[in-house]
């Protein structure tokens, strides 16, 4: 590039002209960018609103596929429910086994330990009546 090609680059984007490879040289100026910010922004929404309301080319094809993820998503809620349901279901089922375990454990215990007390008791008062004697 020659120093003349600099400065015809250079001027072309002060004045935001078109480069040689297609690339368009923007100006440095504030109030330009804010007002194409502004534009582009414009552009968007209102492009997205009519996306949404469906008034595009293609927005037959655009619902379809709303609805083909709406679909995909709502089969995914009901799968992540029913695996949730079925692993608590399965949980309960394995505490409910284990409380029924532990009530029956705690029944034996206690019949033992009567039985211990009992005898504990009848020994206790043989004792005190072969002192007695």
């Amino acid at each position: 590039m020659t120093h003349t090609d600099g400065r015809e680059n250079q001027a072309r984007s002060l004045r935001g002209e078109q480069g040689e490879c297609g690339i368009r040289f923007d100006s440095n100026s504030q109030e330009d960018a804010q007002g194409r910010g502004q534009q582009a922004r414009g552009q968007r929404l209102g492009a997205d609103r009519a996306h949404r309301q469906g008034r595009v080319t293609g927005g037959e094809d655009r619902v379809s596929n709303r609805e083909r993820i709406l679909g995909g998503i709502a089969r995914r809620v009901a799968d992540l429910e029913d695996q949730h349901l079925a692993y608590v279901k399965s949980h309960q089922g394995r505490l409910e086994q284990r409380l029924k375990e532990s009530k029956e454990h705690e029944r034996e215990v206690q019949g033992i330990v009567a039985e211990l007390k009992e005898q504990l008791e009848i020994l206790t008062t043989e004792l005190q009546k072969s002192e007695e004697h």
